[in-house]
């Protein structure tokens, strides 16, 4: 199938201009205002109501703040965060699940674009809920077929395992397979209440590749399905596809294709640091141990 703690600020060092003091002369031009630390940025308070000092500055990512309608918090996290994603691992997911509501896994592949590992469930997962008889007509997955495949428990502890602690995580259409790693792995941890967490100071961004590619290959609304462009691009279809390894690998073709192979992972970081509404263009999972919540609002950067 194809388908957010407490906030952090890094506030640029400043000092404040001295104030005249009525007991000795002074002149009439103020004295000169004392640069930041920050190239070319002028510090000013923003207009939300938390008096925060707001940053406004020339670069793309730092219009990201109050005085920009983006948000003081959303400008600092995505600052701090740009100087470390060359740090992060590239990887492809996709799940395929029981349905749209519970959405509990039933096949899951990952390749690790950076190190070219991949993790998959030749038998399938066998999810916590019955499969539902809509999505086994679209994935071909059916609860029979399932039934030898690795308990959901075990294939989240698997996936978990296999995740670097910095994971930018490609996706088509990745707020649904976003959501089905929430609720696996808030499923997993309330029956582990005693395990190690093993997404402890994990830092996992997902990043939909949609609007990646609707803007490479200049993409309609209604031409943006996988299985679409992939058509389009290599005319023919996507065999097995909604099989979880067969979509990624059909991603991974069509990324290589679009940047070269050997720039995939360059050019998608490229397009992170240009991403300008964070909330609308990519999701972010800060698992640090407490419970994982669905609001960006709030997962902003308790561990960084």
């Amino acid at each position: 199938m194809e388908k957010e703690e407490d906030e952090v600020m890094f506030e640029c060092n400043t000092q404040k201009t001295p104030q005249p003091n009525n007991s000795q002369n002074t002149n009439t031009n103020p004295p000169p205002k004392k640069s930041t630390k920050c190239n070319s940025i002028r510090i000013e308070m923003c207009q939300c109501g938390n008096k925060r000092k707001a940053t406004k500055a020339p670069c793309k990512s730092c219009r990201q703040c109050c005085l920009n309608n983006g948000g003081c918090t959303t400008h600092q996290f995505k600052c701090s965060l740009i100087e470390s994603i060359e740090e992060y691992d590239v990887l492809i997911l996709d799940f395929e699940t029981t349905d749209l509501q519970t959405r509990a896994p039933t096949d899951c592949y990952i390749y690790n674009i950076s190190k070219d590992r991949f993790l998959s469930f030749p038998k399938y997962i066998l999810p916590r809920v019955k499969i539902l008889r809509d999505a086994e007509k679209l994935t071909g997955i059916t609860n029979e077929l399932v039934q030898n495949g690795t308990k959901e428990m075990e294939a989240v502890k698997l996936i978990v395992d296999f995740l670097p602690k910095k994971s930018l995580i490609l996706a088509h259409n990745a707020p649904f397979d976003k959501s089905v790693l929430h609720r696996a792995f808030n499923y997993w941890r309330m029956n582990n209440s005693k395990t190690i967490d093993g997404l402890k100071n994990s830092h996992i961004i997902f990043l939909d590749t949609i609007p990646i590619l609707k803007k490479a290959l200049k993409l309609e609304k209604n031409q943006c399905k996988l299985g679409n462009i992939y058509q389009q691009l290599f005319r023919k279809s996507i065999e097995n596809q909604h099989t979880a390894a067969a979509d990624v690998i059909a991603l991974k073709e069509i990324l290589e294709h679009v940047f070269g192979k050997e720039s995939v992972i360059r050019n998608v970081k490229n397009h992170f640091k240009l991403i300008k509404d964070l909330k609308k263009s990519f999701l972010m999972v800060d698992s640090n141990g407490n419970e994982m919540k669905d609001s960006l609002d709030k997962i902003i950067a308790k561990s960084l």
